[in-house]
């Protein structure tokens, strides 16, 4: 009978504490400590998992009032946020402690501050926050108990106490995006799988004897000791070879900057004979750089780093990534943000191009060319991805400068329709990359009742821009992101003009849209790259070239827009819409484009020029489109065609010397006309040849 007492009361004990707070202001509920005038942070109810029904970011307040009396916050109870769907948390200098599991499981929060007075960092207290990026353990913390920051797989930073004595069990194991660890002189503790995280590339201790530390012979388990560099205070390094568990690593030094190979074997030489050799880099990264597009790298985008050195000092005027062998299917994993840099002394880094949200093609082993036309020389190199479309990202190769390709006809992967552009793959068999190249739509189509039943074109009518729904679609683009001052930026002068310079804009693979746009009005469309966030626009350029228009020609643009959009013919604005495309849920590319006339006589005869200014200004982005015209015959471009009016002749040298001479802007594409990447007098020379038929 007693037993059944004990257990009763136990009952009633764990119920009572399950919905015991004090009392509840705002979203949050507190917990009054017996005889004070403060207040703990605490759950509603007992809910596993979620112990609050709380979301977005939260803000504790230094005090609280209730029934007339003031209370000082000093704690966050146990479980109090745990499996609870907040992003953020604010927490104030007079709290002092934070129970157990108290953000476990917060899986979207990706941001909190631990305040100057935490002792004790408890167990269980972060784990599995799978969102959070980074975190600062301050001062007063003197302990980090077991499984901590578990499984916080977007980790990439911690500010390490310098007066932390213990790391727990499990501490932070699995934090896989985390590539550099410090290790304060205070450590004397070191448990299971402290530190077991693959990702890591680097092991700063700054402990002056490792023997005196109590290190469990599993505390780095799955870190790779043959690559992970283990630096330790100078005049230590004997003393690490020689300790348990430190001894396993097989590059402990004691400086951070590692030596350059001074014989390193060239895996890659560009077009001018310059050889690029791997150094060190994050686990797997030796791949971006071993000639083998078939071969990638893929994990978090924090340990997508690595430093190549070059055979010889050379200017950057370009760089080549090469895409991932399954990008098409893996779209979620394209690079996202990124920097190059460049050193001579393998320390001091210097950037040489920065990359903020771009449009990555979902294409397979593909070169994405990015200009730059850097003067200065530089001996090594570093990548660093700084953002994926998710946590994993994935890459093939890393190259500097013009490539040079043995190309080799592959497959047809897309068949040419009346309706449709084909693809052509092309495979350099030395380093297996690609080459896509687009086939041109057959002349054929199968008319009923004079419609075709395949492009559902009527007769007589004809497409000048394919959109790109079935296979990736290239323009000429310029991402611009509004200003501080919420104004939006100015284009430049001339863009949307036939002989405009558009070398140095992206590449951009149409249709884009926003990551997310599978959850708005855009869902049942495809698209071929991301367009990343809010408040920012593309300036598109497409090339169309006529041989002939007649005088009943008619000219309509298909279109699916996101919010503001212009378009513009040769420099002459024919579009003009205000505001959000009106577009259901769900739909598809017939039941969500538009379509708006443009009047014949914005084209003419030769190179035209449609341009389009497409603003996202906030929600899911989208955008493709497609020309179609009656009365005129279509031509391509023709080689020494450089004032645009579709004939070679006299006309041509002029306006090819006005250009040189700066006279009128400069079509880099256009003028160069023997192909050598410059426009100089050569290029007077060539058009000279063709006017007078000489090979």
């Amino acid at each position: 009978m007693k037993k059944i007492l004990s257990f009763a009361a136990m009952a009633l004990l764990v119920s009572a504490s399950a919905s015991a707070y004090s009392f509840k202001s705002g979203s949050l509920c507190y917990y009054i400590v017996s005889g004070t005038n403060t207040v703990l942070v605490t759950y509603e109810k007992w809910s596993n998992p979620s112990y609050n029904n709380l979301s977005g970011p939260i803000t504790i307040p230094q005090t609280v009032s209730n029934g007339g009396k003031t209370y000082t916050v000093v704690g966050v109870d146990r479980n109090t946020f745990k499996g609870c769907s907040i992003t953020s948390c604010s927490i104030p200098s007079t709290v002092q402690s934070i129970g157990a599991e108290a953000f476990c499981q917060c899986r979207s929060l990706t941001s909190v501050n631990i305040p100057d007075g935490v002792t004790v960092i408890k167990e269980y207290c972060f784990s599995s926050c799978s969102s959070l990026k980074s975190i600062v353990i301050p001062n007063s913390v003197t302990k980090i108990e077991d499984i901590a920051f578990r499984d916080c797989s977007s980790l990439e930073s911690v500010t390490m106490s310098d007066n932390v004595t213990s790391v727990g069990m499990d501490a932070f194991d699995n934090c896989n995006a985390l590539s550099t660890i410090r290790i304060p002189a205070s450590v004397t503790n070191i448990g299971q799988t402290a530190f077991s995280s693959s990702s890591l590339v680097m092991i700063k201790s700054e402990i002056q004897d490792p023997s005196q530390v109590q290190i469990n012979s599993w505390a780095f388990m799955t870190v790779n000791k043959q690559t992970c560099r283990l630096v330790v205070p100078t005049g230590t390094v004997e003393a690490y070879k020689a300790a348990p568990v430190w001894k396993d690593f097989m590059n402990i030094s004691d400086h951070e900057n590692p030596d350059p190979t001074p014989d390193p074997t060239f895996t890659r030489y560009d077009a001018n004979g310059v050889g690029y050799a791997f150094e060190y880099g994050g686990n797997g990264t030796s791949n971006l750089c071993d000639n083998d597009a078939a071969t990638k790298f893929y994990g978090t985008a924090g340990n997508c780093w690595f430093v190549m050195q070059a055979s010889k000092e050379v200017a950057v005027k370009q760089y080549t990534l090469v895409t991932a062998d399954d990008s098409r299917e893996n779209y979620d994993r394209a690079l996202r943000s990124w920097k190059l840099q460049g050193s001579n002394d393998f320390e001091n880094w210097t950037d040489i191009d920065v990359r903020k949200d771009y449009p990555m093609p979902f294409m397979n082993k593909s070169e994405v060319v990015i200009p730059v036309n850097d003067t200065k020389k530089y001996r090594y190199f570093k990548f660093v991805c700084q953002a994926g479309s998710s946590n994993n990202v994935q890459l093939s190769e890393v190259w500097i400068n013009k490539q040079n390709h043995d190309w080799r006809a592959g497959e047809i992967v897309i068949d040419p329709t009346c309706g449709k552009e084909g693809v052509k793959t092309f495979e350099c068999p030395d380093c297996h990359a690609y080459k896509y190249e687009f086939i041109k739509p057959t002349e054929y189509h199968n008319y009923v009742n004079g419609t075709c039943s395949v492009c559902g074109l009527e007769f007589g009518e004809m497409r000048l821009i394919y959109s790109a729904q079935d296979f990736t679609h290239y323009v000429k683009a310029l991402h611009q992101y509004r200003n501080s001052n919420q104004t939006w930026p100015a284009a430049p002068e001339g863009w949307s003009n036939p002989n405009f310079n558009e070398s140095n804009w992206i590449d951009l693979p149409l249709p884009t849209a926003s990551p997310g746009h599978s959850e708005g009005p855009f869902e049942s469309l495809h698209y071929n790259s991301v367009w990343y966030d809010e408040y920012n626009s593309y300036l598109m350029r497409f090339p169309v070239y006529l041989s002939r228009i007649t005088s009943g020609a008619e000219f309509t643009l298909r279109y699916v827009h996101d919010d503001n959009m212009k378009v513009y013919v040769n420099g002459q604005e024919v579009i003009n819409l205000d505001g959000w495309s009106q577009t259901p849920t769900g739909c598809t590319w017939a039941s969500c484009s538009s379509t708006s006339s443009i009047p014949a006589s914005a084209f003419k005869v030769g190179k035209n020029v449609v341009a389009v200014y497409m603003q996202q200004n906030w929600g899911g982005s989208y955008f493709d489109c497609e020309l179609t015209a009656t009365g005129v015959t279509p031509a391509t471009a023709l080689k020494g065609d450089v004032n645009g009016d579709g004939k070679v002749n006299v006309t041509d040298v002029t306006a090819l010397v006005n250009m040189i001479l700066g006279v009128i802007p400069k079509d880099e594409v256009g003028a160069d006309v023997n192909g050598d990447g410059k426009v100089n007098v050569s290029d007077v020379t060539a058009l000279v040849n063709i006017i007078l038929g000489v090979n």
